[in-house]
């Protein structure tokens, strides 16, 4: 729907394909390690909530996408990513439109909304002097700060195609890359990408699409959530660039779309059926290959059958057990008299 009413038809179709065979989507959301599930269903309730507020101006969709993104916030600070790149985004591309339809009073009114569904988070901050950002300090300096940021940005790279072609969830669950990986696994990160270029170029052009405007806010956007995971001086896991989703495939898809619809090729339906195939049948190969592997070997570490096993141990023996920790990644602890 977002898509839809963000581009056409034909991008609607194809960007869900791109994420639903998306193994990190499909482990990581459809598994909620993280857990990316709640923040995202926000995420886009709120930026379609936002979309209707542009175009049909009525102040409640504005108070409910406020109200969606505070809650977004509260579940996971990192959401923030997404808060400072729209509003920069959104500066940058629509800050005419934004001063025509703001009213102070529209802005106090979600400002509002937002404090409430995001007051845990906020509150937290205040009582412990901003425990949130402490981390965020800088404790070198520009250059070795510059130096790490460009290390980044190539480290977050590999992790967004890792997660595309099931790697990162593999090595997740299985303790180990995968013995070895496939070219037809990079398919879908090509496609995507090569969507985002193509739609950029045909954006850029003379002669450029109409809706440049929003092309531009889509990819800006979804650039400065990267860049800012790769300044975020703190490590991250793979599903914390769950933030990038569902924009990468949306604009990899609307990329293919509209260089469909400029080219004069034949059969454009084929085409777009064939790039959903190529884009899909990698990514549903390499999940299959993740479960049937967990399957044989029972996982690895903290996602494993090592917890059943635990259980077991402590029901046949009977002893007095304490319970002493179960850390979101950590493993379970658990104390007994021998």
């Amino acid at each position: 729907l977002f898509w839809k009413s963000l581009y056409n038809r034909p991008t609607a179709i194809l960007a869900p394909v791109f994420l639903l065979a998306d193994p990190g989507f499909v482990f990581f959301v459809g598994r909620d390690f993280g857990p990316p599930a709640i923040a995202l269903l926000c995420k886009m309730g709120g930026f379609l909530l936002l979309l209707r507020w542009w175009r049909e101006g009525k102040q409640w969709y504005l108070y409910g996408a406020a109200f969606a993104w505070g809650i977004a916030l509260y579940h996971k600070a990192d959401f923030l990513w997404i808060l400072v790149a729209v509003g920069i985004a959104g500066a940058l591309f629509y800050r005419k439109g934004l001063f025509a339809r703001l009213a102070w009073k529209h802005v106090l009114g979600a400002s509002a909304v937002f404090t409430v569904s995001a007051a845990p988070f906020i509150l937290m901050n205040l009582l412990t002097a901003g425990a949130t950002f402490r981390l965020l300090a800088p404790r070198a300096t520009f250059a070795e700060q510059t130096t790490a940021f460009i290390a980044s940005v190539g480290v977050r790279t590999g992790q967004v195609v890792d997660m595309m072609t099931g790697t990162a969830s593999y090595r997740l669950f299985m303790g180990e890359d995968p013995a070895g990986v496939s070219w037809f696994a990079f398919v879908p990160p090509i496609l995507v990408l090569g969507g985002i270029a193509a739609l950029l170029v045909f954006t850029t052009l003379p002669g450029g699409t109409v809706a440049g405007r929003k092309t531009w806010f889509h990819v800006t956007f979804t650039a400065l959530i990267f860049l800012q995971t790769a300044k975020t001086p703190t490590s991250l896991m793979p599903h914390h660039l769950m933030a990038l989703y569902p924009f990468l495939q949306g604009a990899g898809a609307a990329g293919i779309i509209l260089l469909l619809e400029r080219s004069r090729w034949k059969y454009r339906a084929g085409i777009v059926a064939t790039a959903a195939v190529l884009a899909a049948a990698p990514g549903i190969a390499a999940t299959q290959t993740i479960y049937s592997s967990l399957e044989r070997t029972g996982g690895s570490g903290y996602w494993s059958n090592a917890v059943y096993e635990l259980t077991d141990f402590l029901e046949t023996e009977q002893r007095p057990v304490a319970l002493m920790q179960w850390g979101f990644t950590s493993n379970l602890i658990v104390l007994s008299r021998g």
